[in-house]
């Protein structure tokens, strides 16, 4: 265990690297905690397989649709305390997105797959009620 300003060293000496997913979006890019994403490039610096561990109920079926993952900036009082001035600018997102070529495989409980397979077992998957209702206005252009 390790603080994630270590990463750059720690990722080096490590045979491989597995990480959660918050959501799996129909590209193969994958939505994790921030620091993920770098993590992912430094393993590819290294030539270190980097797997994704996620269950098919983290594919996200609405990014066939087109939908982005979005992802909230961090509230500043986990950042600063009161103690610093109101003016004092915090930056960064609680999420950050890694792109499918960073991805070795996506570990589920079909197997590995490949993460650019991932739209396509979307498309065998059954739809929520939700993104069943939002087709029609996304086909006409009203979203």
């Amino acid at each position: 265990m390790s603080v994630d300003a270590c990463i750059g060293t720690l990722v080096p000496k490590s045979d491989v690297v597995f990480v959660g997913a918050d959501a799996v979006s129909a590209s193969g890019s994958v939505f994790c905690k921030a620091g993920t994403y770098p993590t992912a490039l430094i393993a590819k610096a290294h030539n270190i397989p980097f797997y994704i561990a996620a269950d098919t109920l983290k594919f996200e079926s609405a990014t066939l649709l087109g939908f982005n993952f979005r992802s909230d900036p961090v509230p500043r009082d986990q950042v600063l305390n009161e103690e610093y001035p109101a003016d004092v600018p915090v930056n960064g997102v609680l999420f950050d997105e890694t792109p499918p070529e960073l991805i070795s495989a996506l570990i589920t409980e079909l197997g590995p797959i490949h993460p650019i397979s991932a739209g396509q077992i979307m498309l065998s998957m059954p739809r929520s009620r939700k993104i069943n209702a939002l087709i029609p206005d996304w086909a006409y252009g009203r979203l």
